[in-house]
C-alpha cells in the first residue's frame, strides 16, 4: 500500500547540507515528493511511496554527523499517496537565501575538511617518527655489522699470525730433526764403517 507523510526535521538542518543528504536518500530508495527549508529554521519533507519505504525513509534521515545534527524527525501527517509526485525534488528559496546556505554550508565543510586535514598530518608527523625511528635501528644494526666485520678481520690477522708461527716452529723442528738424523746416520756410517773394516781384517787373518 502506498502512503504519504509528511515530516518535520529539527535540529542543525539548515545551512549544512541537510536537504541534498535527504534528496539522495529518497532518490535510492524510490520515493517521490520533495524537500524544503522552513522559516523555523526546521526543515520540511513531504513523500510518497509503499508504507515500509516510507518508514524505512524516515529512519535513514536521521542524520547525525559533524556537520547535521538532526534532534528529532516528527511526522506530522499521513494520508494514502496521491501520486502527485514523479520525482523527489528540492523546493529552494530566494537566490539569496539559496546562496547565504550555499556558503555558510561550503565554509562548514571547509573547517571540517582542514580539521580532518591537520589531523592527517598528525598521523604523517607520526608515521614519519617511526620511519626515523626505523632508520635509526638500521644505522645501529649497520654499525654492529661493522664492528662485526672489524672483529672477524681481527681474528683472520691472529689466525693468519698464528699460522705463520706455527709454520715457522715447524721447519725450525723439521730442520733440528733433519740435523740430528744426518749426525745419527754419520755416527752409524762410522761405526758400521769400524765394523766392517775389522771383518775383513779378520778374514785376512784366517786366510
Amino acid at each position: 500500500m502506498r502512503a504519504r507523510a509528511r515530516i518535520v526535521a529539527e535540529g542543525d538542518v539548515q545551512k549544512a547540507g541537510y536537504r541534498d543528504i535527504v534528496e539522495d536518500i529518497a532518490v535510492k530508495l524510490g520515493v517521490k515528493g520533495f524537500v524544503e527549508n522552513l522559516r523555523d529554521k526546521t526543515v520540511c519533507v513531504v513523500c510518497e511511496g509503499e508504507k515500509d519505504v516510507v518508514d524505512r525513509f524516515v529512519d535513514a534521515i536521521k542524520i547525525k554527523n559533524d556537520i547535521v545534527d538532526v534532534k528529532s524527525v516528527k511526522i506530522v501527517e499521513t494520508s494514502p499517496a496521491t501520486n502527485e509526485f514523479k520525482y523527489f525534488d528540492i523546493k529552494y528559496g530566494s537566490p539569496e537565501e539559496e546562496l547565504g546556505e550555499r556558503m555558510v554550508a561550503a565554509v562548514k565543510y571547509a573547517k571540517l575538511a582542514l580539521h580532518e586535514t591537520r589531523g592527517v598530518g598528525g598521523k604523517v608527523d607520526g608515521v614519519t617518527d617511526e620511519i626515523k625511528g626505523s632508520r635509526e635501528d638500521i644505522k645501529g644494526i649497520r654499525d654492529e655489522v661493522k664492528a662485526s666485520r672489524g672483529d672477524i678481520k681481527e681474528m683472520h690477522q691472529d689466525m693468519n699470525k698464528s699460522f705463520s708461527q706455527l709454520n715457522d716452529n715447524m721447519n725450525k723442528n723439521f730442520g733440528q730433526l733433519n740435523e740430528t738424523i744426518g749426525t745419527k746416520f754419520e755416527s752409524m756410517d762410522v761405526k758400521y764403517g769400524d765394523i766392517s773394516k775389522t771383518m775383513r781384517e779378520m778374514h785376512n787373518d784366517l786366510r
